[in-house]
């Protein structure tokens, strides 16, 4: 799963007044470009989430910046762009950088796979709800069978396009 998705925010653009009298000036908060990244790449959750190159942005100009964070465990890497669109709001749009495999996916079809071949109409639960995609990462997840029988297997990620294979633990 890597794609755009765009958000409008309103918070991120902070007016300071200056104590002798001048003219406020904007600032961007590094924290509340950070809120609202994180938002924008809901259903993912990325732990630890650091935008450090939002300090160097003028709110009234825009620009590109990056962000870094953790999804399971695994690093991962967000591009940002700003976008003034009036003195109080600000356009964000953000791009997950790290390819993601939609791990309620791979249940689905890890069950529909297992039915054909063995039957007994399986569900798969996986702890997880997103890996990053890198050739021969495993996880485990869980098979449960109508007849009461469970089993852990390991999917197996197999390419960079995040296809993947069963492995039934013995």
């Amino acid at each position: 799963m890597a794609g755009s998705l765009t958000r409008h925010l309103v918070t991120a653009l902070i007016v300071l007044v200056v104590a002798a009298g001048c003219a406020p000036d904007p600032e961007l908060l590094t924290s509340d470009v950070e809120a609202a990244v994180a938002d924008s790449l809901l259903p993912v959750v990325v732990a630890g989430l650091d935008c450090t190159d939002v300090a160097r942005l003028d709110p009234a100009s825009g620009g590109s910046f990056g962000c870094a964070g953790m999804v399971d465990g695994d690093a991962v890497d967000v591009d940002g762009a700003l976008a003034p669109m009036s003195e109080t709001t600000i356009d964000i749009e953000v791009v997950l950088a790290t390819a993601l495999l939609d791990v309620a996916a791979v249940e689905t079809n890890a069950a529909i796979r297992l039915d054909a071949d063995l039957g007994d109409s399986p569900s798969v639960t996986c702890p997880v709800s997103f890996v990053v995609i890198s050739v021969g990462r495993q996880f485990t997840c869980r098979v449960d069978r109508v007849s009461g029988t469970s089993q852990d297997i390991a999917i197996t990620i197999v390419d960079g396009d995040g296809n993947w294979e069963i492995n039934p633990f013995p």
